[in-house]
């Protein structure tokens, strides 16, 4: 039963970052592209393969299971971790505003964020997606499978990261490495902003 309700609530969280990637797909962009980097599309598309191998399950409402202490222990930490994923990733989309995209880019009148969440990771929204697999995983995939998706998800956010890296500080040079020397790229050292 606890699985069953773990599972549920991570599709639910799930859902809610498709909807708030969505709401920012749908609103009309009027800013002007100034420099590109295509590379992280293939970064892009070893994620989606990563989150492909979670969704490839064994038994619906099932975890990754060997001893009973699991079956309450993940169920738990999955939705645990699911809920902050989400809100990790509505915050940053939030804070990024027209500056979001998913491909790297820099527009007319880029700022570099280093607010909300971007105070405690540089990538909140690979951090909270990264989070959002790993839950998945726990409450619906074979473990290979689980370890998989991580790995290529952890390739394609690297080569993302590189890639909009190369863009903040050909745009930002010291400000930017400043922020990079202070700050995280993927796994937050705080959960909260001082």
């Amino acid at each position: 039963m606890l699985s069953m309700l773990a599972f549920i609530w991570v599709m639910i969280c799930w859902a809610g970052v498709g909807i708030t990637m969505a709401f920012r797909f749908t609103k009309k962009r009027t800013e002007t592209v100034q420099t590109r980097n295509t590379q992280s599309l293939i970064g892009f598309l070893l994620e989606a393969l990563g989150f492909a191998c979670v969704f490839i399950h064994r038994d619906l409402f099932t975890v990754i299971v060997f001893t009973s202490w699991m079956t309450i222990l993940f169920p738990i930490f999955a939705s645990w971790l699911a809920t902050w994923s989400v809100l990790l990733i509505y915050r940053a989309i939030r804070e990024l505003g027209k500056q979001w995209a998913v491909s790297a880019r820099i527009i007319e009148g880029h700022k570099l964020v280093t607010t909300g969440p971007y105070a405690i990771v540089r990538n909140p929204i690979y951090s909270g997606l990264f989070g959002m697999l790993i839950a998945i995983g726990l409450v619906m995939a074979h473990w290979q499978l689980l370890l998989l998706g991580i790995v290529l998800y952890w390739v394609g956010t690297t080569i993302r990261i590189k890639a909009e890296e190369k863009l903040l500080f050909a745009s930002f040079d010291s400000q930017f490495a400043d922020y990079v020397a202070k700050v995280p790229a993927l796994i937050p050292q705080r959960l909260f902003a001082r």
